[in-house]
């Protein structure tokens, strides 16, 4: 008789824990004009993971970095180093984009080698679309 409740205790819990799922955040992706490629980004509990790829003809020497924004553009914390040195040409690597700011405050997050917000960059941040 206890085996029996027990088990059905045990599968009791299992079907309840489907019930509470985590949200998942969809937050807006941005690449600044790198020689990457960003894609198939997907909405995460925290942040979105997406596939980057080397479209340089070198292995990349550097980290890029993910930069994050309020709804009003306004940026939020600091830039969050991303493990993208040394990824060789046409490799492509997925990543999560964990960036600095409070997942629930963070609308956009901005991939780029240096601040998407400098003279350099100005204008060339071209939006790769919404974490799905």
């Amino acid at each position: 008789m206890r085996t029996v409740f027990t088990v059905a205790a045990a599968i009791g819990i299992v079907s309840l824990s489907g019930c509470f799922e985590p949200k998942k955040v969809y937050q807006e992706v941005a690449l600044c004009a790198e020689p990457i490629k960003i894609s198939a980004c997907a909405a995460g509990t925290l942040y979105p993971t997406c596939t980057i790829e080397n479209e340089a003809q070198v292995a990349l020497s550097g980290n890029m970095s993910a930069w994050s924004y309020d709804k009003d553009g306004t940026q939020l914390g600091s830039p969050v180093m991303l493990s993208t040195r040394g990824l060789m040409p046409g490799q492509k690597k997925r990543l999560e984009l964990i960036a600095d700011g409070g997942k629930d405050n963070i609308a956009k997050i901005v991939v780029c080698s240096m601040d998407p917000q400098s003279v350099l960059m100005k204008g060339r941040v071209v939006s790769v679309g919404k974490a799905q």
